[in-house]
């Protein structure tokens, strides 16, 4: 099996055992763009990517490079602050050089084709943008060692692979039929019961698509204090359909249990602990027909 490396702690990419960590490290230049191209930064922003696999060209001759497990469901977030974080999935490699973190800063190069990282160690990769898309992510690195060059292209996507994309299941499709309304939202803590569903919810609209990610978009009726409850990110499905996973850019993993859900309506729960201790159990009721403020 090949030995998976990381750049600069910044991405992995993969290369014969033979090759030293050290022969990765790539100069980059300290100049910046002018101008910004923001489809891009909102392209690469807009939720979490995930490895799907790497391919390396040396010497006229190309490699596949087979990732484990404990590979595929780590995280790579570049946020729209210009920071990013690598983070370890569930799944723990049994070789500790692949399990290291790292949090740091990112920004377009070269007139937007190349995205440079600098770790909060002062550390820095380059990497030039093969494509970018609403699903996918290619990214290149060109480096030497012993005198071969070595072109290693690494593909990303916004799921990990090999899970059951959500639109595989029948609970899936109902989620991703249309828009959802907030119809009901109580709060339960030691027995008491409240209503905590404001009036400026009732029309913000709640999208899950077949793809995995979700919007969370403000309605007309506005917030007195005038605060946004926007927001994005990814869903997910599992055991056996019952429980659903939102994970936000902002607010991070919410674990939702799955109480009935039909064509028009989701009821829904889940319970948090209090900074006192106590638990609080949330039940929601979603509709694809929204309240009307009376």
């Amino acid at each position: 099996m090949k030995k998976t490396l990381r750049f600069s702690k910044f991405g992995k990419l993969s290369l014969v055992a033979a090759v030293a960590f050290s022969s990765l490290f790539v100069s980059c230049s300290d100049d910046d763009d002018d101008t910004v191209d923001m489809t891009k930064v909102n392209l690469l922003t807009k939720s979490p990517w995930y490895q799907q696999g790497s391919v390396t060209k040396a010497g006229g001759e190309s490699t596949t490079d087979d990732l484990t497990d404990c590979e595929l469901d780590d995280e790579y977030n570049f946020k729209d602050n210009y920071t990013y974080e690598f983070t370890n999935g569930k799944i723990v490699c049994d070789d500790d050089d692949l399990n290291s973190e790292s949090t740091g800063t990112w920004k377009f190069t070269s007139n937007n084709t190349k995205i440079e990282g600098k770790s909060k160690s002062g550390e820095k990769s380059q990497f030039e943008i093969v494509s970018l898309t609403e699903t996918e992510l290619k990214l290149k690195i060109e480096t030497s060692f012993l005198g071969q060059k070595f072109e290693i292209i690494t593909t990303y996507a916004h799921s990990i692979k090999g899970e059951v994309k959500p639109s595989d299941s029948e609970v899936a499709k109902k989620l991703t039929s249309g828009t959802w309304y907030i119809i009901k939202e109580e709060e339960t803590i030691d027995g008491d019961t409240q209503n905590i569903l404001k009036s400026h919810m009732f029309d913000d609209e709640y999208i899950l698509s077949a793809d995995g990610n979700y919007s969370l978009t403000d309605g007309k009726i506005k917030d007195e204090n005038d605060k946004t409850r926007a927001d994005n990110g990814v869903w997910s499905l599992s055991d056996n359909d019952t429980k659903l996973t939102m994970t936000s850019k902002t607010t991070g993993e919410t674990v939702l249990e799955i109480i009935s859900l039909t064509e028009t309506e989701c009821k829904l729960r889940t319970t948090i602990t209090l900074e006192s201790g106590k638990q609080a159990i949330f039940n929601m009721t979603l509709n694809k027909t929204p309240l009307q403020v009376v």
